[in-house]
């Protein structure tokens, strides 16, 4: 087998759930705070440039390595459930900073499982963290039941 060599120009790791029909929750105490993912039960990185930690207390991420440094696409999608008639969002976060990459998602008088996904592009340097965090915008003391949930990020310049 030959030996593989990194190119940095592409650079890339991902964080995923899939509960297989037993969904893994976060409970969201308060109206409006974010609240970390930290059940991802897989995640991939294919270069020095990227990697992942499970983070029990602040959330489970994916952090940009020495000569990272770039411009990334990020995305995610995800199916999710949480208490009836609430608004839920979720977002990307670069260490400690909300991006603009979101999604907001009303949940229906049953309780249905809903989709949403987002997109977006961010400039990250060496020693960020990539974060995807919950909350429910409508009421405290709810529940997300995540069913499947993908991050990814992909160097596309730099």
């Amino acid at each position: 087998m030959a030996e593989r060599s990194c190119n940095p120009s592409v650079a890339w790791g991902e964080m995923r759930e899939d509960s297989s029909g037993s969904p893994v929750s976060v409970v969201l105490t308060t109206q409006n705070q974010y609240y970390p993912w930290i059940s991802v039960d897989s995640s991939h990185v294919d270069t020095p440039y990227v990697s992942f930690t499970a983070d029990a207390v602040n959330g489970d991420y994916l952090e940009i390595m020495s000569e990272g440094d770039g411009h990334y696409r990020l995305s995610f999608a995800g199916a999710f459930s949480g208490s009836a008639s609430q608004t839920y969002a979720g977002a990307i976060f670069v260490d400690a900073v909300e991006t603009g990459i979101k999604i907001f998602r009303a949940i229906g008088t049953g309780g249905d499982v809903g989709a949403a996904g987002s997109l977006g592009i961010l400039e990250l340097t060496v020693g960020q963290k990539i974060r995807f965090k919950f909350k429910c915008t409508t009421a405290a003391s709810k529940t997300c039941a995540i069913y499947v949930m993908h991050v990814l990020i992909e160097r596309i310049g730099r």
